[in-house]
């Protein structure tokens, strides 16, 4: 597999070309806000998983980072203990460059998408951190214009309220990598790669963690991984592990400007800012009743109901952590009988669900052991 050398267009855009032996992609990143920087890193970490789903080796089209090319193995161990199917890089086949020198701006950027992490990360940090990044294209999609312009208009609001450059990007590396390997665990290289393009202006950037330390699970952007994506002149360094969901919540919902602008759906019917039906929506409105903040949240539009609440489908182990701390918070305060039923009977509703969808990855990704167990309870 091969990444053709990027070029970087005067101002604000950088391409290049991702081929399979069968199929050339065409990637582009761009921006009208600021110049990005031009470096063989970028396709690098953009190839990494196509080439091991392929079982294709990477050619680089020059010399890397000696930073990132020590922790590419350690990478390299991460992903394949997450995902079926990957076959491991030689990593000898690279050629170390000498470190670049840091930028020496004073500049500090985080990722920002409007979500309670990135909301956490920024009012943590908010006397360290001197621009939010948005990108167009990763949770938005390109197409979606009516949604991403709301949303634009709400974070060039978040940014001139706390005092924040924003920085605004644009990228097909999203469909790319999905059909490799699919967003979870594609978007990390891709937060690595838009890092990258803005490494000429800073020494350091934030990813808001979507984990804490209590519950980790596998995801492109998790605490162990995006630290090893730093290179020489730039840390990359994933923030917030240390809270829970619940009291991320509770931290960012005394802000106002949160409350009007909070913005957490992945569905978003109809270019919806927040639909207020899906499981995402549904958890942070619950964590947003936990903690008193609802009625004041002006981006959740209907209201939160106890049926609804007993219906969602929680199949994932993080959305089960994030609704059980929900619901062991609201018995500490004392709300309201019915509204813990609610996620009780959610969580108990959906056991038998999560056991066949957890046994079925389980099958997936280790076929030998599942046709053992079957054998075994066959008396073969």
């Amino acid at each position: 597999m091969t990444a053709n050398s990027s070029n970087a267009e005067p101002g604000s855009r950088v391409t290049f070309g991702i081929t399979d032996g069968e199929t050339r992609h065409q990637v582009y990143f761009a921006s009208t806000d600021m110049r990005l920087a031009s470096r063989p890193e970028i396709e690098f970490v953009t190839s990494i998983l196509p080439c091991m789903k392929k079982g294709r080796a990477f050619r680089a089209p020059a010399p890397l980072d000696p930073r990132l090319l020590a922790s590419f193995e350690q990478i390299q161990d991460l992903y394949l203990a997450w995902v079926p199917g990957l076959t491991r890089l030689p990593a000898k086949a690279f050629e170390s460059a000498a470190p670049r020198p840091r930028a020496g701006t004073g500049r500090v950027a985080a990722f920002f998408s409007g979500g309670v992490d990135s909301f956490y990360t920024l009012m943590k940090r908010r006397e360290e951190i001197t621009d939010l990044i948005f990108v167009h294209g990763f949770d938005i999609k390109l197409g979606d214009e009516a949604l991403y312009r709301e949303t634009l208009a709400m974070i060039e609001h978040i940014a001139g309220e706390t005092g924040k450059n924003l920085i605004r990007l644009e990228t097909n590396i999203r469909p790319v990598l999905d059909s490799y390997i699919g967003w979870d665990y594609g978007h990390g290289p891709a937060l690595a790669a838009t890092a990258y393009l803005l490494s000429d202006q800073f020494d350091k950037i934030y990813i808001p963690s979507s984990q804490d330390y209590t519950h980790l699970f596998a995801f492109g952007s998790h605490p162990l991984l995006d630290p090893l994506w730093s290179l020489s002149d730039l840390d990359i360094v994933n923030d917030g592990a240390e809270a829970r969901r619940i009291r991320k919540v509770e931290a960012i919902a005394r802000h106002q400007i949160v409350l009007d602008t909070l913005r957490v759906c992945w569905m978003n019917p109809d270019s919806a800012y927040n639909c207020c039906r899906c499981e995402k929506c549904h958890r942070t409105m619950i964590a947003l009743k936990v903690v008193g903040a609802l009625d004041r949240c002006r981006t959740f539009p209907e209201p939160l109901r106890n049926e609804n609440i007993r219906a969602l489908k929680i199949v994932a182990t993080n959305t089960r952590s994030f609704m059980t701390e929900s619901m062991r918070e609201a018995e500490r305060r004392g709300l309201e009988p019915a509204f813990i039923k609610a996620m009780a009977d959610a969580l108990k509703g959906q056991s038998t669900l999560q056991r066949f969808v957890n046994n079925l990855r389980r099958a997936i990704s280790q076929p030998g052991r599942a046709l053992a167990k079957i054998r075994r309870k066959a008396g073969f």
